[in-house]
């Protein structure tokens, strides 16, 4: 009888094995094959969900690099016509330096694309490994407010800041720094000119929080759950850029064991509210 159980569930094993989803192990109900097959319907059970979220994982990269593709595609064309439009005869010298400005400007768009892209998936991928330095709040929005001042003039928009003491937190400057870039970046493509973007700083024995508010048109609620998504893209609010500057930022400062919400004013203007906890929360 004990030999006929074993040959029986090897066969069951040989057709999970082979992919069947059916199996039942609970005929198996005494004895040492009974503690045999619990734990061989437990690793199956396993098995079966890892396989589910790899065949999940396989969707996700199929989708993202579909999503890359057309991201590229859009400005790679407008490249080539520029350069087709630069080979033309009798192109004044003042249509051409404005050529070589829109191409500067599409290159510069496809390298922060490619770059945002690789530091997010590396992140994903654990492989990045974060300082744990003391990182002063005023520095970093120093830093981090002089690479957007040049965009923010252009524009018309200004930026301050407001700072209650010396609030600061243990983490790495440079991912931070870039986090708070791409947001700074984010509220001035949606501030009009003549808007503000206030970055407001505080320190308390729980947090440090960094509040980033601007006088846009503020985040459409129903986009509100999803504005951290990669490529999320569906409305007025999201359709000019590509869904990837604000999906970075969130997974730098998570990784830090921060956190990162959005929210909008109560008169106009949208905010975010980055937080780096000094207890475990």
């Amino acid at each position: 009888m004990r030999q006929k159980q074993v040959i029986r569930l090897c066969d069951d094993i040989d057709r999970i094995l082979h992919g069947y989803d059916t199996i039942r192990f609970d005929e198996y109900k005494e004895g040492e094959l009974s503690i045999l097959s619990a734990e061989i319907h437990k690793m199956t059970v396993r098995l079966r969900e890892q396989n589910s979220a790899l065949l999940k994982e396989k969707q996700s990269a199929k989708e993202a690099l579909e999503d890359i593709s057309h991201q590229l595609r859009t400005p790679l064309t407008s490249v080539m016509m520029i350069l087709g439009l630069m080979r033309s005869h009798g192109l004044t010298e003042e249509n051409r330096m404005q050529y070589l400005r829109e191409l500067y400007e599409l290159l510069a768009r496809m390298k922060w694309l490619i770059e945002t892209m690789l530091g997010l998936s590396r992140i994903e991928a654990d492989a990045v490994k974060f300082k744990k330095d003391n990182v002063s709040c005023r520095e970093l929005i120093r830093s981090s407010a002089e690479t957007v001042s040049v965009t923010a003039e252009l524009k018309g928009v200004e930026i301050k800041t407001i700072i209650d003491g010396e609030p600061f937190f243990i983490g790495d400057l440079h991912y931070t720094s870039e986090a708070v870039v791409n947001l700074l970046k984010n509220a001035i493509e949606h501030t009009p000119p003549g808007g503000t973007i206030t970055i407001r700083s505080c320190g308390s024995s729980l947090s440090s929080d960094i509040v980033i508010s601007d006088t846009g048109e503020g985040i459409p609620e129903q986009e509100l759950p999803h504005i951290f998504e990669r490529f999320y893209r569906s409305s007025e609010y999201t359709k000019n850029g590509y869904g990837i500057g604000l999906a970075f930022a969130k997974k730098v400062i998570t990784a830090q064991d921060g956190s990162l919400k959005a929210s909008n004013q109560v008169t106009n203007g949208a905010v975010f509210r980055i937080s780096f906890y000094k207890t475990v929360i």
